[in-house]
Order: structure tokens, then C-alpha cells, then sequence
């Protein structure tokens, strides 16, 4: 049985699951408020040992067999209160908008949600997938030799309405996608919705509870999206060829560039939580800096502790966090100049305003009064996107130097990690 279903802690936590289908025993613990937090071997040892009934100097004998180093009582009662609070605290806290969202409106209600994405589990039986991605294949090869991936301008521009409501239905099926390969995997979705993430409107599913699947179910329902929105795309290039109308075209490239967008591993869109379950690391983003702390204590610190995942892992991981800083910093020379040259264009355009305002030009003031709001939001969404940015990662940089200690040795073994999007 790769899964089970263990009860520790139940003023706190509903349940811990075991997800022993990997190399290494996962151990996922759901709050009340439905949290998913994944817990480090070590604290899922010092919760069961003391739920068993074990004192802690009985715990402190086992963990020293075990481990590196002897350790006191007093330590082990110290490291479970840590783990207890840090539970609690993430169990009882309020639900709230995710790290980089700025809101979070649900359109479909979690019932209307499973009931539709249960229709469409079929969708993800593997012989289905091979015939819906091998029929993809072929369309496109019959696109290119036939000329229908060539830009097709349509007669009439108004056409382009049309191919944006048609891509738009794909960015349902999109979260459909995610909330179907849940349901494949016998774990419910939440609710269906829109947000603004950092500078991004998107559409959002909240599938909190595959944090409950085996690894590779995972995976599943993070690339769910993408797989059932090429699907309905495919949907639209085979109309493309058939009818020779050009919404279907432009729907089929909108599309197809929103799901390269998905792909991005350095924004916490499908691509980052596909690599971080294929690589089985939780919380990615932030353990480069896990990672070069390491190093930079056995190098100049000369402490020895065992790394969290192997040697590759740890390079894959030092690679990822300097390509996302470049990706950041190139994000950043195309944005800041932006942001600049939108503040200086303001006295220009209130100046313009005001003289247009004088000489009672309505027509002329109504051009001007929209400039001022585009760049009011420009300067809303990507000033505030940075921020929501940088002032994460500079936190995140100072308590990786603050940690030390007993809480440090706890947590450089894994701790009490809760996912990303919590």
C-alpha cells in the first residue's frame, strides 16, 4: 500500500499521509483549515515516537543510535515544540491569497468543479493520452506541409473577438485539466477562479490536495493543464483546416503561447511544479540559498552535515537559481525602464489634461484621462509585482543567516516545510 493515512496530533491535524510509492518515504500532514505541509523524516519521527508515548529522553537515546552526534532530552522536547508550533501556527492560520497573488476571486465552487472535472477523467487513461497526443502530432505535421501554421490575416479584424473568447474556453480547459487529473487520482479540487499573480491575470485551480498523491500523480495533474488545453487547441487547428476561418488559427496561436508561458520554471506557473516534483524538492524556489548556505559552512565553517537530497540534486538546484536570477535580472532591465518612463510621462500627460480641460476639448481630455489610467496600472502591476519580488527574497536571504541553533540543525534536515502555494 505506497499510501496510508495516519492520525497524530488530531487537536491540530485532520491527518498525516505516508506516501511510501518513491525511493524515499514522503510525509505530507493536512491542518484543519485543509493546509498541506510536507514534514522532514526527522519531525515525522518526533511526532510519532511522542504520540506513541515515548518520553523524550527515550526519543533522545533512539535519535542517537541513529544519528551523528548524541543528543539530550532537553533538545528533543525542544525540536517537537518547534515542529508543534510551526504546525499550528500554519493549521490555524486564516486562509489568504498565496505568495505573489495579489487576490483571489472563485468563479465555479469547488462542488460544480469535481462534478465537471469528473467527466473528463478519461482523459488522462494512457492509451487515451497516446491517441490524443499522437492525433496532435499529426495534425500539426499536416499543418506545416499544407500551410496552415502560416499567418493567416483575416479579412475583417473584428475576428479577432471571436478567437479571443475561443481562447479563453481553452484557459478553462486548462484548469479543468489540472482539477480532472485530480480527480483521476482520487483526491477532490478545490474551487475554480481569477487572480492577479505578481503582474499576470490568470485563471487559477486550487488543487491544494494532490499534495496527497504519489509523486508522479503529481506530475500528472501539474502537466493536466497543459496536455487538455493542447487538446482543445488541436480541437481548433482541425477547424482551421477544415473551414480556413481565421479565429480558429489565432485562437490556436494565443494558445499555444500561453501554454510556453505555463512551461516558464522561474514564475510559479505549471513549469516550476513540474520540476519541482519530477525533482522531488519541495519549495524549490527557495533552496538555492539552502543549498549555498550548505556549502558555505562546510567550506569556511567547517561543519558537516548530511545534505538533504543527493549531489546531483544540489547542482540541478545551484543551476536553477542562477538561471532564475537571470531571468529576474533580464525581467528587470526590461521592466524598470518601463516603470520609469511611465512616472516621467506623467506631468506630460496631467499638463496636456489640464490645457485640454481649459479649452473644454472633451474628446482630447478622454484620450488623455485613459493614458493616465493605463499607466496608473502599468505602474500598479509591475511596480507592485517587483516588490511583491524582492521583498520576499530579501527576508528569505535574512533568516537563512539568522538560523542557527538547535532550530537551524532542525531545520537544515527538513523541518516543516508547507507548499508553495499555501
Amino acid at each position: 500500500m505506497p499510501m496510508k493515512q495516519i492520525t497524530i496530533l488530531p487537536e491540530v491535524i485532520d491527518q498525516i499521509v505516508v506516501d511510501t510509492s518513491g525511493k524515499h518515504p514522503r510525509y505530507i500532514v493536512v491542518g484543519h483549515n485543509k493546509k498541506h505541509m510536507r514534514i522532514s523524516p526527522l519531525a515525522y519521527t518526533l511526532l510519532e515516537k511522542v504520540h506513541a508515548g515515548n518520553s523524550f529522553a527515550t526519543v533522545a537515546q533512539d535519535l542517537s543510535r541513529e544519528g551523528e552526534r548524541t543528543i539530550a532530552p532537553e533538545e528533543v522536547q525542544k525540536a517537537y515544540e518547534y515542529v508543534v508550533a510551526k504546525i499550528s501556527k500554519i493549521s490555524g492560520k486564516k486562509e489568504k491569497n498565496p505568495g505573489g497573488f495579489w487576490f483571489k476571486f472563485p468563479l465555479i465552487p469547488a462542488a460544480s468543479v469535481q462534478e465537471i472535472a469528473s467527466a473528463f477523467t478519461f482523459m488522462f487513461h494512457p492509451l487515451t493520452m497516446v491517441v490524443a497526443l499522437s492525433s496532435i502530432g499529426l495534425l500539426v505535421a499536416y499543418a506545416v506541409v499544407y500551410g496552415g501554421l502560416t499567418a493567416y490575416v483575416p479579412a475583417n479584424p473584428i475576428m479577432i473577438i471571436p478567437a479571443y473568447l475561443l481562447f479563453l474556453v481553452s484557459l478553462f480547459a486548462h484548469e479543468f485539466g489540472h482539477a480532472s487529473a485530480c480527480m483521476k487520482g482520487d483526491v477532490e479540487p478545490s474551487e475554480i477562479g481569477v487572480a492577479v499573480y505578481l503582474f499576470f491575470p490568470v485563471f487559477y485551480s486550487d488543487v491544494s490536495a494532490s499534495w496527497q498523491l504519489p509523486r508522479w500523480h503529481k506530475v500528472r495533474v501539474d502537466i493536466g493543464g497543459i496536455y487538455l488545453q493542447l487538446c482543445v487547441g488541436g480541437i481548433y487547428l482541425l477547424l482551421f483546416v477544415i473551414t480556413r476561418q481565421a479565429m480558429f488559427q489565432w485562437a490556436t496561436f494565443m494558445l499555444v503561447s500561453s501554454c510556453l508561458v505555463s512551461l516558464n520554471p522561474f514564475l510559479k506557473f505549471d513549469g516550476y511544479w513540474v520540476l519541482t516534483d519530477i525533482m522531488d524538492v519541495a519549495n524549490l524556489s527557495r533552496q538555492p540559498l539552502y543549498v549555498l548556505n550548505y556549502f558555505y559552512r562546510a567550506i569556511f565553517k567547517k561543519q558537516q552535515s548530511a545534505l538533504r537530497w543527493s549531489k546531483g540534486v544540489c547542482i540541478t538546484i545551484l543551476i536553477y537559481g542562477l538561471l532564475k536570477v537571470v531571468f529576474w535580472i533580464y525581467l528587470l532591465l526590461i521592466l524598470l525602464p518601463l516603470i520609469y518612463n511611465t512616472v516621467s510621462n506623467y506631468p506630460v500627460i496631467v499638463a496636456s489634461a489640464m490645457k485640454h480641460v481649459h479649452y473644454n476639448n472633451s474628446a482630447l481630455l478622454m484620450v488623455d484621462l485613459q493614458g493616465l489610467a493605463i499607466n496608473a496600472l502599468i505602474v500598479i502591476l509591475y511596480g507592485g509585482g517587483i516588490c511583491r519580488i524582492c521583498i520576499p527574497f530579501l527576508w528569505q536571504i535574512f533568516v537563512t543567516i539568522k538560523n542557527s541553533g538547535l532550530r537551524g540543525w532542525l531545520v537544515q534536515r527538513g523541518g516543516v516545510r508547507s507548499g508553495d502555494a499555501l
